[in-house]
């Protein structure tokens, strides 16, 4: 199970397999949230490829979460106009 498998709707491919599907809302706070859990994880771990991929879904999930609120900021003034 990933970081935040409770948060993740489960939706069924063409075939009738359970797969993650996207959330409904983007939300930075989370993909921060799950950034500092891939840290935490990569802390854990001796050097290795499953570490540099901790440390790169980290950065990841970080820029995630700051172009999500680039384009709430975005968005917002279109919206309250």
């Amino acid at each position: 199970m990933g970081p935040d498998d409770e948060q993740c709707a489960v939706a069924l491919d063409d075939q009738g397999v359970e797969q993650d599907a996207m959330l409904d809302q983007w939300d930075a706070a989370l993909y921060r949230e799950r950034a500092e859990v891939w840290r935490q994880r990569a802390v854990m771990l001796s050097e290795s490829e499953i570490r540099t991929s901790c440390i790169i879904l980290a950065a990841e999930y970080s820029k995630l979460a700051g172009l999500v609120e680039a384009e709430a900021q975005r968005i917002l003034p279109a919206r309250e106009a």
